[in-house]
Protein backbone atom coordinates (compact mmCIF):
# COMPACT_ATOMS: atom_id res chain seq x y z
CA UNK A 1 0.00 0.00 0.00
CA UNK A 2 2.30 2.69 -1.20
CA UNK A 3 2.50 5.59 -3.69
CA UNK A 4 -0.38 8.01 -3.51
CA UNK A 5 -3.23 5.43 -3.86
CA UNK A 6 -2.23 3.72 -0.94
CA UNK A 7 -2.29 7.20 0.89
CA UNK A 8 -5.65 7.60 -0.20
CA UNK A 9 -7.16 4.63 0.69
CA UNK A 10 -5.92 5.16 4.01
CA UNK A 11 -7.50 8.83 4.37
CA UNK A 12 -10.60 7.52 2.66
CA UNK A 13 -10.77 4.76 5.48
CA UNK A 14 -9.86 7.25 8.07
CA UNK A 15 -12.77 9.58 6.91
CA UNK A 16 -15.44 6.41 6.96
CA UNK A 17 -14.35 5.50 10.30
CA UNK A 18 -15.24 8.82 12.03
CA UNK A 19 -18.34 9.55 13.32
CA UNK A 20 -21.03 11.35 11.07
CA UNK A 21 -21.37 15.56 11.48
CA UNK A 22 -23.81 17.47 12.57
CA UNK A 23 -25.14 17.79 9.11
CA UNK A 24 -25.09 17.04 5.47
CA UNK A 25 -22.07 18.98 4.00
CA UNK A 26 -21.19 19.40 0.43
CA UNK A 27 -18.04 17.62 -0.50
CA UNK A 28 -17.02 20.42 -3.38
CA UNK A 29 -17.44 23.48 -1.09
CA UNK A 30 -15.52 21.06 1.89
CA UNK A 31 -12.67 20.60 -0.88
CA UNK A 32 -12.68 24.19 -2.07
CA UNK A 33 -12.49 25.51 1.39
CA UNK A 34 -9.74 22.89 2.28
CA UNK A 35 -7.86 24.30 -0.89
CA UNK A 36 -8.35 27.72 -0.32
CA UNK A 37 -8.19 28.09 3.71
CA UNK A 38 -6.17 24.71 4.73
CA UNK A 39 -7.51 23.25 7.83
CA UNK A 40 -8.92 26.07 9.27
CA UNK A 41 -12.03 25.98 5.96
CA UNK A 42 -12.20 22.69 6.94
CA UNK A 43 -12.41 22.92 10.33
CA UNK A 44 -15.33 25.92 10.38
CA UNK A 45 -17.61 24.70 7.48
CA UNK A 46 -17.63 20.96 8.92
CA UNK A 47 -17.85 22.37 12.10
CA UNK A 48 -15.29 20.03 13.65
CA UNK A 49 -12.45 20.53 15.75
CA UNK A 50 -10.40 16.81 14.58
CA UNK A 51 -10.91 17.48 11.40
CA UNK A 52 -9.66 20.89 11.74
CA UNK A 53 -6.51 19.62 13.86
CA UNK A 54 -5.91 16.54 11.13
CA UNK A 55 -5.57 18.94 8.42
CA UNK A 56 -3.50 21.51 10.35
CA UNK A 57 -0.87 18.93 11.14
CA UNK A 58 -0.63 17.01 7.96
CA UNK A 59 0.19 20.34 6.46
CA UNK A 60 2.44 21.41 9.13
CA UNK A 61 4.27 18.48 8.22
CA UNK A 62 4.32 18.52 4.59
CA UNK A 63 5.36 22.42 4.66
CA UNK A 64 8.77 21.10 6.99
CA UNK A 65 9.24 17.71 5.19
CA UNK A 66 9.20 19.42 1.67
CA UNK A 67 9.83 22.91 1.95
CA UNK A 68 8.21 25.06 -0.75
CA UNK A 69 5.97 22.35 -2.73
CA UNK A 70 4.57 21.51 0.56
CA UNK A 71 2.35 23.95 1.38
CA UNK A 72 0.51 23.22 -2.11
CA UNK A 73 0.70 19.63 -0.70
CA UNK A 74 -0.95 20.42 2.40
CA UNK A 75 -4.11 22.82 0.59
CA UNK A 76 -4.67 19.88 -1.22
CA UNK A 77 -4.40 17.36 1.21
CA UNK A 78 -6.65 19.56 2.92
CA UNK A 79 -9.17 19.73 -0.12
CA UNK A 80 -8.96 16.07 -0.63
CA UNK A 81 -9.65 15.11 3.37
CA UNK A 82 -12.54 17.40 3.32
CA UNK A 83 -13.87 15.77 0.28
CA UNK A 84 -13.86 12.54 1.77
CA UNK A 85 -14.68 13.43 4.94
CA UNK A 86 -18.41 15.37 4.17
CA UNK A 87 -18.53 12.47 1.58
CA UNK A 88 -18.19 10.20 4.34
CA UNK A 89 -20.21 11.79 6.67
CA UNK A 90 -23.05 12.33 4.55
CA UNK A 91 -23.22 8.54 3.27
CA UNK A 92 -23.14 7.02 7.01
CA UNK A 93 -25.84 9.59 7.88
CA UNK A 94 -27.94 8.49 5.52
CA UNK A 95 -28.07 11.37 3.07
CA UNK A 96 -29.10 10.90 -0.78
CA UNK A 97 -26.98 12.54 -3.32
Amino acid sequence: MSGPHGLFRVAEASAQALDPLKKRKSPFIAALLGFLCGGIGVGLYLESFSDFLICLVVGILLAVIVPGPGILLGAIGAAVWGALRADASNKKAGYRE
